[in-house]
């Protein structure tokens, strides 16, 4: 049985994922390279990092930027605009 949502709910989980970084590298293996490193050293949680690059399908990316509070994102230039185009940034 589905639980219905309050509309604060579902409007939370709707909106474009806001990030307080948005690193944008050149190419998917420095994409991984620089997102590894802030994980690493973020202050609170690896959890809250994120790498997006082509390749991949992009539903697997909205969807962590959907149902994740994230600090970072860092990914390459071509699927960063994808994700704002989409609204999902």
């Amino acid at each position: 049985r589905k639980r219905r949502l309050k509309s604060e709910e579902y409007f939370a989980q709707n909106e474009p994922s806001t990030p307080a970084f948005l690193v944008i590298v050149p190419s998917r293996e420095l994409a991984k390279q620089v997102g590894k490193i802030c994980s690493q050293y973020h202050p609170t949680s690896s959890n809250r990092v994120a790498t997006v690059f082509g390749g991949v399908p992009l539903e697997r990316h909205s969807s962590l930027l959907r149902f994740k509070e994230l600090d970072v994102i860092v990914g390459t230039p071509g699927r960063i605009r994808e994700l704002i185009r989409e609204e999902f940034l």
